[in-house]
């Protein structure tokens, strides 16, 4: 493992390398989070920035409030360069927690709220962080317990703070120090946070994203969504996603000097309390939440005729359903497809409704490329389907300290293998059909078979196991296991429970579970997925 130093030093070796050329095209500002926040204070000093829970504070404390718990992390050892762990819920203090972060130059891994202590120690033993930050409860769930677990078992010399006070852990509150440390401030090349994607063993990849090429993927997606200075952005997805944080989520919010409004949930009854109370203009949802949402409102409807556009991602969205949502919120429809790796794409306010509802859009930046490719890697012709590569300038450099991930991940020019499924229309809009390997999309969430799999393996009276997704109207798909076991009485809840005790995070317990005297097999021996879904639906 690298020290600090050594780190920081490769990084920037990596952001020359790949991302120079778009700093001499002016495509890229050699500016950090910290610069964008004082010039947002000097902006906006006194408008709101941020809602939680009755809560709001402005810019010009936000900037103040990161200053003073930089101070008090500074003061207690942490350094530029270190890494830390967040597992919060969202609410102001996740966002003054992530900006005291970023003008540190501690690198955050930006953990998911649906993570367990599996996913969790796994991170730790991959990044070695310095620090730890964890809300107490989120939806119902004590993190404060799961953080003392991993913690325990961490054995390593780590400061733990929790949002609120707990036995024997520091308290958020005890950390603001007043007095000014000596705080070395980001450069912009370094890496600003972690970002986590699913990978074919279940085990999290890490994707380092820097200051100034994640404050470019921002800017761009704020601009082509229509994000300005009167966006009421509401937040009800976990903020640390990729979706709702920067495409344009939040951090598009805040550059624009907009205000943010944060949800604990994205529970229709106290969504729309929030739409209503705040007059927000923005959201980015799944379709399965839209789902949820509309059933709400058809039953009572409701008056948030202030929504202007609503980001649709993260899985497929039916025409029927974007249709009633356009009819029931009058608003305009944004329908995208990004990845924390790379590409950001979205239709715009400006789209007709048959853009908007079949396609996900184009690049934001006009100096993103994309080319579409067979399994030769000859580029298709348009109008056809094949696997999505791309590059442009805020595409990451690569899996943080995963050579053997990295070894085949570009094309020799450049080019990042998505290993998603897309076509590009004569339009220029590109429409994206799902993996080209194998992966449930799952409510926005990747999980990956194989994982679930040997997790069912695990349970004593399981010899086998093979894990589909099921086309779901709520969930997009849905995931289905299919168990030879030597217990025929061995219950469904009996089986996800002992998926829980092996801490795995909640959305890969399987929505349905099948038991059968054995599993069809391709000529080639493998398992026939296709005939298991086809016993499924029929």
């Amino acid at each position: 493992m690298l020290n600090s130093s050594e780190d920081i030093l490769e990084e920037i070796r990596d952001y020359d390398e790949k991302i120079l050329q778009y700093e001499m095209l002016g495509a890229i500002e050699p500016i950090t989070f910290l610069d964008a926040l004082l010039s947002w204070k000097e902006k906006w000093p006194q408008k709101t920035a941020v809602i939680f829970d009755e809560e709001k504070i402005t810019y010009e404390q936000l900037e103040e409030k990161t200053r003073q718990l930089a101070n008090g992390l500074y003061a207690r050892g942490i350094r530029k360069g270190d890494h830390a762990m967040m597992h919060m819920g969202n609410g102001i203090h996740f966002v003054v927690v992530l900006f005291a972060l970023f003008r540190m130059g501690v690198k955050p891994v930006m953990m998911l709220n649906t993570h367990r202590e599996n996913e969790l120690k796994a991170i730790m033993e991959r990044i070695e962080p310095k620090v730890y930050f964890t809300s107490n409860f989120v939806l119902g769930t004590d993190f404060t317990e799961i953080a003392k677990s991993v913690i325990e078992q961490w054995k390593q010399p780590i400061l733990a703070i929790y949002e609120e006070p707990e036995d024997g852990f520091v308290s958020l509150d005890e950390v603001y120090q007043q007095k000014d440390e000596p705080v070395e401030p980001p450069y912009y090349k370094e890496t600003a946070l972690y970002l986590l994607s699913g990978g074919t063993t279940g085990v999290p990849k890490v994707i380092p994203k820097s200051h100034a090429a994640y404050l470019c993927n921002t800017k761009y997606s704020a601009k082509r969504c229509g994000i300005n200075e009167n966006t009421v952005y509401m937040a009800v997805l976990s903020i640390a996603h990729d979706y709702p944080l920067c495409s344009p989520g939040i951090l598009g919010t805040m550059v624009n000097g907009g205000t943010v409004v944060l949800a604990q949930s994205p529970d229709p009854e106290e969504a729309f309390s929030l739409i209503r109370k705040y007059k927000v203009t923005a959201m980015s949802l799944v379709p399965a939440i839209i789902q949820i949402w509309m059933e709400f409102y058809e039953f009572e409807e409701q008056d948030i005729d202030s929504i202007q556009q609503i980001m649709i991602g993260a899985a497929k969205l039916e025409e029927g359903l974007g249709r009633a949502m356009i009819d029931a919120f009058h608003c305009k429809l944004i329908q995208g497809y990004g990845l924390g790796e790379g590409i950001t794409c979205f239709t715009s306010p400006e789209d007709n409704i048959e853009v908007s509802l079949f396609t996900h859009g184009k690049p934001v930046s006009k100096y993103d490329e994309v080319r579409i490719v067979d399994e030769e890697g000859n580029e298709v012709p348009t109008g056809e389907y094949g696997e999505l590569l791309q590059k442009g300038p805020y595409t990451f450099t690569g899996y943080y300290h995963a050579p053997e991930l990295n070894r085949n991940l570009f094309t020799p020019d450049g080019f990042f293998k998505t290993g998603d499924r897309a076509m590009k229309r004569e339009d220029g809009n590109i429409v994206i059909a799902g993996r080209v390997v194998e992966q449930i999309n799952r409510a926005g969430e990747n999980v990956i078979p194989s994982e679930i799999e040997s997790y069912l393996r695990n349970i004593e009276g399981i010899s086998d196991a093979a894990v589909v997704g099921i086309a779901d109207e709520e969930l997009g798909e849905r995931t289905c296991a299919f168990v030879i076991t030597e217990d025929p009485d061995m219950r469904d809840t009996t089986i996800k429970e002992k998926l829980k005790e092996q801490k795995i995070a909640v959305y890969k317990i399987p929505d349905q579970i099948i038991k059968v005297d054995k599993f069809p097999y391709t000529n080639i021996g493998k398992v026939n997925k296709k005939e298991l879904v086809r016993q499924v639906i029929s």
